[in-house]
C-alpha cells in the first residue's frame, strides 16, 4: 500500500475483547487491508454488533482490541506502528490521544455543573491549546449559532439544565474546537433531529475539508445520511458467526462522477444506497468443521 494521503493504514488486524484474560478466544473483526484516506470524512456503516465502534475504539486507541495485525497512524511527515505490544505503554497511547485526537460519543459526557463555555473549552484546556482566550470564545459562539443555539441563552445555564439534543452539539462543539488531526464520532447525530443532523455534518465537512491534515472517522446506522456527506465509505460485512469484516470491494469512494469501488464502477446515490443494504444484510455460508 502506497502512504500518501493516508491517515491510517491497517494490515492484518483482528480484533478482540479480552474477557477474564481470553484475549481472541473470540474475534469479532477481521480486517485484511484497509486504507484510510487523509483529509477526508470517512464514515463505517453495518448492522448492530457488526464491530463499527470496535473500530474506532481501536483506531482511537481507547481500546486494547488488538489481538493480531497492525495498524500504522501518519500525521506530521510522521508515522505510529500500532499493535499488542504497542499498549504495554499506555503513557504513549495517551500522548497520542491528547495531541491528535478528538472525540465525539453517543453520550454527551458533559460535566453537569460546569457552564456550557466551561465544557466546551475542557478539552482544549486538557491538551493545553492556546485556544482558550477571546478568539476561541468567539470561534465558540460561531458555532454555536451555525448548531442552532442561542450562545446568550445557554450561557445562562449548567449543561444538566440543557435538553438531550443540546448537550448533544454542545459536545460535539467541545470536540471539533480542540486542535486536532483525527476526530472520531460514534453516532454524533444519534441523537438529533434531520435538521441538526443536517447542520453537524456540514460543520463537521467544512472543520475537516478546511485544513488537509485533518481526517473524520465516524460510525453511523444512517445510510442515507452518510451516503449525503460522507467522502469515503467503508461497509463492515458478516464473514462468519459472530464476526464481521471489511473487505477491499466494500470500500467506496467519492468522486466528481459517482461512488467508486473495488470494481471502478461508478454509482450515483441511489445505487450505492441500494448496495451497502445489501453488503450488510449478506449473509456467509459456513463451513462445516
Amino acid at each position: 500500500m502506497t502512504t500518501e494521503r493516508n491517515v491510517f493504514e491497517i494490515e492484518g488486524l483482528e480484533c478482540a475483547y479480552d474477557h477474564n484474560g481470553r484475549n481472541g478466544k473470540n474475534v469479532i473483526l477481521r480486517i485484511e487491508r484497509l486504507s484510510v484516506p487523509m483529509g477526508s470524512l470517512s464514515i463505517i456503516l453495518g448492522l448492530s454488533g457488526s464491530g463499527k465502534s470496535t473500530l474506532i475504539e481501536t483506531l482511537g486507541l481507547m481500546n486494547h482490541t488488538i489481538h493480531s495485525g497492525f495498524f500504522t497512524y501518519f500525521h506530521a511527515e510522521n508515522k505510529v506502528v500500532i499493535d499488542r505490544d504497542t499498549w504495554n505503554c499506555p503513557s504513549a497511547l495517551a500522548t497520542i490521544r491528547n495531541r491528535h485526537f478528538s472525540f465525539i460519543f453517543q453520550h454527551d459526557f458533559l460535566m453537569p455543573y460546569y457552564t456550557p463555555e466551561e465544557n466546551m473549552l475542557i478539552g482544549s484546556l486538557i491538551q493545553g491549546s492556546d485556544k482558550t482566550g477571546s478568539r476561541a470564545k468567539e470561534e465558540m459562539g460561531n458555532l454555536c449559532l451555525k448548531m442552532g443555539l442561542d450562545p446568550g441563552g445557554i450561557s445562562r445555564k449548567k449543561a444538566c439544565e440543557l435538553s438531550v439534543g443540546q448537550k448533544q452539539r454542545l459536545s460535539f462543539i467541545r470536540a471539533i474546537i480542540k486542535d486536532y488531526d483525527v476526530i472520531f464520532g460514534d453516532e454524533p447525530a444519534g441523537n438529533l433531529d434531520e435538521l441538526n443532523s443536517g447542520l453537524l455534518m456540514d460543520v463537521l465537512k467544512d472543520s475537516v475539508h478546511q485544513n488537509d491534515r485533518r481526517s473524520a472517522i465516524l460510525v453511523s446506522h444512517d445510510i442515507p445520511l452518510s451516503v449525503a456527506n460522507a467522502d469515503c465509505l467503508i461497509v463492515l460485512s458478516p464473514a462468519a458467526e459472530d464476526t464481521y469484516e471489511v473487505l477491499q470491494e466494500n470500500v467506496f469512494s467519492r468522486t466528481a462522477t459517482g461512488w467508486s469501488g473495488g470494481d471502478n464502477v461508478r454509482m450515483a446515490d441511489d445505487q450505492i444506497d441500494t448496495k451497502i443494504r445489501k453488503i450488510i444484510c449478506e449473509k456467509k455460508s459456513l463451513s462445516a468443521p
